[in-house]
């Protein structure tokens, strides 16, 4: 025995099917996720072994370009310094006596040679522990705030231990991913609005950068918005719903 279904019916079911065909494609919507980044962000290091003799500045604290983040005890690279200081001061008076010795044919070229690569291994030592010195405190290399201490004061550190993490939040952009058949719309200056989570406040931002890579995986490539204008209320790792204007 066979069975028909009402033409009527089969038309009201296929009625009830998602339009597939009919949907906006994600990949053509204009809102999207943004990441709160730093223009300026750093983990600085030790540049040589020793004592920790300070340090300033804790989580959240603001630190101004130049201020001394962190010093260390120097007392023996400032008594190297001085000892190449002196050998310095040393071999150029040994050069000098042998090049006035030169214009009477009163010393050997052997003796001559000797004192100019003397005096040359004189002041690249110097300049050696000069860096040794340098190394000794190191300044924050720009108006920032700390955001993680890695080390503390009284420790003794061996060359190249993360000391402390900063970041300029004076200069903060904003990180998207857009879909890729956006890009031939990007350019550069472009307005970005943005909406915190954390604040429930608008910003306005300008693209600065776009991405020369398209991620094959979600179809999307990076674009970087700098902020318009600074808000102290505003830092790194926020986000929110962005949409490009």
């Amino acid at each position: 025995m066979r069975f028909y279904v009402p033409l009527i019916t089969c038309i009201a079911i296929l009625g009830t099917l998602p339009a597939f065909a009919e949907e906006t494609p994600v990949k053509d919507a204009k809102e999207l996720r943004a990441l709160v980044i730093a223009k300026r962000e750093a983990t600085i290091s030790a540049g040589i072994n020793g004592k920790i003799d300070k340090m300033d500045g804790d989580i959240g604290d603001r630190i101004k370009k130049g201020q001394v983040i962190v010093s260390f005890n120097n007392s023996s690279y400032l008594a190297e310094y001085n000892k190449s200081k002196a050998d310095l001061q040393e071999a150029e008076k040994i050069h000098s006596a042998t090049q006035q010795l030169r214009k009477s044919n009163a010393v050997s070229m052997i003796e001559i040679t000797k004192a100019e690569a003397g005096l040359e291994k004189a002041k690249a030592d110097l300049q050696l522990k000069r860096y040794y010195l340098d190394e000794s405190v190191i300044h924050a290399p720009y108006d920032c705030r700390v955001t993680k201490r890695l080390t503390n004061a009284h420790e003794v550190v061996p060359v190249g231990t993360k000391l402390v993490s900063i970041v300029g939040d004076e200069a903060l952009r904003i990180q998207a991913l857009v879909p890729s058949s956006m890009y031939a719309q990007l350019k550069l200056k472009d307005k970005i609005s943005i909406t915190l989570d954390e604040t429930k406040q608008s910003y306005v931002a300008s693209i600065s950068h776009i991405g020369a890579k398209v991620d094959p995986a979600s179809q999307s490539i990076e674009i970087i918005a700098d902020f318009d204008k600074y808000d102290p209320n505003v830092i790194v790792g926020m986000s929110g719903a962005a949409k490009i204007n």
